[in-house]
């Protein structure tokens, strides 16, 4: 009985991570009125990523003022041990390093090929008070956000009717407008295969 009982728990731990590598990840940009917003969607929830950012950099604060006030012979300590530690392990030649960083490239775009763009809505105004100004801001910002949509277009999967991509110029508008809203989703299975393959590429140079 107790070996049914784990081997019930054990398959729903792997079902649980199982769904959890299947179900997309969607990470939205929108522009807010005191900046941008980044949120994590999962389904039918949704978690502001600003706030989180926000209660990790303060706990990162209060830590780091709490080493400080540490004994100092402590952190001479601490960092002999790190100095031994380090010194065990083998240094990566520039050339290893390289492959590596070029590997990491590589993974970085087999992920973009597996992204699917669900939300990619680019609203632009040029406008100010000098007109010849805000036609060289338009032809600035077409010469940025164009080929970046192409990018997108080649490299991504996009959702059918989610590019809205608008750059205007309003020379009698006293400001520019901009407005923004993209949404992309990844299923976090082949970012962990991303990251398998990574680490067995460090593995084989160690």
């Amino acid at each position: 009985m107790a070996f049914k009982i784990i081997g019930i728990v054990v398959l729903s731990l792997v079902a649980l991570v199982a769904v959890f590598l299947i179900l997309p990840l969607r990470f939205e940009m929108i522009k807010a009125a005191d900046g941008v917003d980044f949120w994590l969607k999962v389904l039918f929830f949704k978690k502001n990523l600003n706030k989180t950012a926000k209660k990790i950099m303060a706990k990162k604060d209060n830590e780091a003022a709490q080493k400080k006030n540490k004994n100092k012979d402590k952190k001479a300590d601490k960092k002999k041990k790190d100095k031994k530690s380090k010194g065990k392990r083998k240094k990566l030649s520039p050339a290893e390093i390289i492959k590596l960083g070029l590997a990491a490239v590589k993974e970085i775009f087999r992920l973009f090929g597996k992204c699917r763009v669900k939300k990619l809505k680019i609203h632009y105004t040029a406008g100010g008070a000098d007109p010849a100004e805000a036609a060289v801001t338009y032809g600035g910002v077409c010469a940025a956000v164009y080929p970046l949509t192409a990018f997108l277009q080649s490299k991504m999967n996009i959702k059918k009717g989610a590019e809205d991509v608008y750059i205007s110029c309003d020379f009698d508008g006293e400001r520019a407008r901009f407005d923004f809203d993209i949404e992309i989703a990844l299923r976090p299975f082949w970012a962990a295969v991303a990251v398998f393959r990574l680490a067995a590429a460090y593995g084989k140079k160690q």
